[in-house]
């Protein structure tokens, strides 16, 4: 069992920097569900598109083991 399984976390961020703590207690087994902004999210879904999908994608990787609502 992982350290923090059944805590749950409501995450109110945006960007990388937050997303990434957050994985961070994600991975340690909290429930990590993010808020976004209606109907845009965060906008940092559009960082691949920007870079021409050149890099892996910063957002997929912030937010692996979280769920989102908007």
């Amino acid at each position: 069992m992982l350290p923090l399984t059944g805590i749950t976390v409501i995450a109110v961020e945006q960007a990388v920097a937050a997303p990434f703590a957050t994985r961070q207690l994600a991975d340690l087994g909290a429930r990590v569900i993010k808020i976004e902004r209606p109907g845009v999210g965060d906008f940092a879904r559009g960082y691949d598109a920007t870079v021409n999908g050149m890099s892996m994608s910063i957002f997929d990787s912030a937010l692996k083991n979280g769920t989102s609502q908007a």
